[in-house]
């Protein structure tokens, strides 16, 4: 016996309504319940007090996560997108001595950081206690 589909939308142009998944590769990931709630908020400019309040918080989360006092910590306002372009133009930058069979000592460091940093990052992930 066949199961029938569940009934994602009340008719052409209805409310859509999926049934809730465990999605387990890369993006896009199932979204927490209170970052979609988030999203249905008014939005606020970039200079907006509610907005630097809002980001000044996330640079406190930040430095916990990050275990640092650093003042300096930053947060890039911009899409994912700009966040993968600002990475790949650093890489970018770094390769192109290599692919002239350059080698110095600047981009090894460079590319041994990088290594620990995603380690680093991986570490807390699974450590975090989401994953627990």
């Amino acid at each position: 016996m066949t199961k029938r589909p569940t009934k994602l939308a009340s008719g052409p142009t209805g409310e859509l309504n999926p049934p809730p998944r465990l999605i387990m590769g890369p993006g896009p990931l199932n979204a927490d319940p209170r970052v979609l709630r988030s999203m249905s908020l008014p939005l606020l400019g970039q200079f907006d007090p509610a907005f630097l309040s809002i980001m000044a918080d996330t640079q406190a989360i930040y430095r916990e996560i990050f275990e640092t006092r650093n003042a300096q910590t930053f947060l890039i306002d911009g899409t994912a997108r700009a966040g993968i372009e600002a990475c790949l133009v650093s890489m970018i930058e770094h390769m192109r001595d290599f692919a002239h069979g350059v080698v110095d000592t600047r981009h090894l460091v460079f590319y041994t950081s990088l290594i620990f940093f995603f380690l680093f990052l991986t570490v807390k992930v699974v450590e975090s206690r989401r994953w627990k």
